[in-house]
């Protein structure tokens, strides 16, 4: 008889197959981290968060993404988010709000880890490499908390990021061509923040690069058009306007009229960038760290990403490049238009997903040019790189506890503030009265009235009075006795219905023709609300409802 005991096959390991677990392991502590604090108080760390969700629920209700019941009208940069939320209602009502999207920005995020480790490989990049450009983004604390915002930025990433997988692909999908898979990522790209478009010039050139033909492109243009047209309708149903009204609104928060290419705001801009990327993972919450220092840590910060793009450039890793180079022009798109961040740097979440790696790349590079000057022993080279990646995975480890607790005081505060006024003036203030207020997401969403907003998000007709000063003129025009203004709480000894914050900014300080009385005020303790603000800059320490009286 054959003996079938011959020599067993054993089964090796590589230390490839296992470096997948790496960044595995880091998805699963760091969304655990972020997980516990939106479960705990079931809400968002921003306002915003709750304005989608009161369009989401009208487009799921009527049929219509609007912010006021049945009407068209703005409040959404995104054109899909929206719907994207419209679906909670229609299919999962028993599924909490920030839950459903925090599952959802959670897959987000797993999607862009796989596509950045795949690219990685397909660069042939060194194990170590791989892994650090997978693992670092999401033990990042700052680009972690996105999950927890319950916005769109992640859809954006990650549609982007499926784009240029697809667009240096040789395979067909189901059949499909790869270039028109990436049309379609790119499509919904522009579609959930239309200021994507400004990349699609990157998209045929790297293309292009990549074939050395033009015409297979068109199946890149062709879903994109439809895209910019689609949100362009979107735009003009909801605000008369073929851009989102909510962009005026916003130069008005962080510029006050004033021409955003100004000097000024644009330097204003970079060093807010720099500042917020080397404080986030440095002294992200105090800000006692003196400002040279600080400006010190950015200086090194860039220098290691010079050396970490000058690493990729020597190994070809164009691929990995090319993402860099996406989130660069997506950079450059808000430094010429809306040099502004955003609250947590969330209108720079790519720019957020690549500090950590950039500064692996750096150090690596750094290493190796020493090692070939200095000539280090045999092995130091290797030995070297792996303490480098190691102190980077302890200092962005380091970010995720203090990051989960900020978005764990940023729920709080909002709570506290916001949606809890929402539900007293449900409580206090007749249904047929207008609330006119600043800050219209978890007011609008839990006080159950109309909702006249003063930040120039909804409304297209308060633009101009916005800009001119004249918001008491717009209230009493239409009629509207009821004032929610953000504002921090006064210094003691003063008065707390003084001019000051917002309502020194909106001109609705006592003056002739209208008295205006405090009727109810939310704050949050002060330590609670200073870290968050720090950190991210969500909201002011509270929120103040006014009785107009017209004369």
């Amino acid at each position: 008889m054959q003996n079938l005991n011959s020599t067993p096959v054993r089964a090796v390991v590589r230390a490839e197959d296992l470096a997948i677990f790496i960044p595995v392991a880091s998805f699963v502590i760091a969304v655990a981290l972020i997980v516990w604090p939106v479960l705990k108080n079931n809400g968002f760390p921003l306002d915003d968060s709750w304005i989608h969700q009161v369009v989401g629920q009208h487009a799921a209700e009527f049929g219509i993404p609007g912010f006021m019941p049945g009407v068209a009208s703005s409040g959404s940069s995104s054109a899909i988010w929206p719907w994207i939320i419209a679906i909670n209602y229609l299919a999962f009502p028993s599924l909490s709000h920030p839950l459903y999207l925090l599952i959802l920005n959670s897959l987000f995020m797993a999607l862009i880890l796989v596509v950045l480790y795949r690219t990685a490989q397909r660069d042939k990049l060194p194990t170590l490499e791989c892994v650090a450009l997978a693992s670092l983004p999401v033990l990042y604390g700052n680009f972690v908390w996105l999950i927890a915002t319950g916005m769109e930025h992640l859809l954006l990433i990650a549609c982007l990021f499926l784009a240029a997988h697809f667009l240096f692909s040789d395979r067909t999908l189901a059949g499909v061509p790869h270039t028109v898979m990436c049309g379609l990522c790119f499509a919904v790209a522009v579609a959930t923040r239309p200021e994507a478009v400004a990349l699609l010039p990157v998209f045929m050139v790297g293309g292009y690069l990549a074939t050395r033909r033009w015409r297979p492109l068109i199946g890149i243009v062709v879903p994109c058009v439809v895209a910019v047209i689609f949100v362009m309708l979107n735009n003009y149903l909801t605000s008369r306007s073929f851009l989102p009204v909510t962009v005026s609104g916003r130069k008005w928060l962080y510029f006050h009229g004033e021409a955003p290419l100004r000097p000024a705001i644009v330097l204003g801009f970079i060093r807010s960038a720099l500042l917020q990327i080397t404080g986030s993972f440095v002294d992200f919450k105090s800000g006692k760290l003196l400002a040279v220092f600080r400006l010190g840590l950015s200086i090194v910060f860039t220098l290691l990403a010079v050396f970490g793009v000058r690493r990729l450039l020597r190994v070809r890793a164009y691929h990995t490049l090319f993402l860099i180079v996406l989130a660069v022009t997506y950079l450059g798109v808000y430094f010429f238009l809306f040099p502004a961040i955003g609250t947590g740097m969330r209108y720079q979440a790519m720019v957020l997903l690549f500090v950590f790696p950039l500064m692996a790349f750096g150090l690596l590079e750094i290493g190796r040019t020493i090692s070939v000057r200095k000539k280090w022993p045999a092995g130091s080279e290797k030995h070297y790189s792996f303490l480098a990646i190691l102190a980077l995975f302890a200092l962005a480890s380091g970010t995720l506890r203090e990051w989960s607790t900020i978005t764990d005081e940023g729920i709080q505060h909002i709570n506290g503030t916001h949606v809890r006024m929402g539900k007293w003036l449900d409580a206090n203030v007749p249904n047929d009265q207008v609330v006119a207020a600043f800050d219209i997401g978890g007011i609008g969403f839990y006080s159950g009235k109309k909702i006249a907003d003063l930040g120039g998000l909804v409304d297209p007709a308060f633009i101009p009075y916005l800009f001119a000063g004249r918001t008491a003129d717009y209230l009493k025009e239409k009629g509207i006795h009821w004032v929610v203004m953000p504002t921090n709480a006064p210094e003691p000894g003063s008065a707390s219905d003084e001019c000051r914050d917002f309502v020194q900014l909106l001109n609705l300080c006592d003056r002739r023709g209208f008295t205006k009385t405090e009727v109810k005020a939310f704050y949050s303790p002060h330590d609670l609300w200073e870290d968050g603000w720090n950190a991210t800059g969500h909201a002011f320490e509270g929120q103040t409802l006014y009785k107009i009286d017209w004369q």
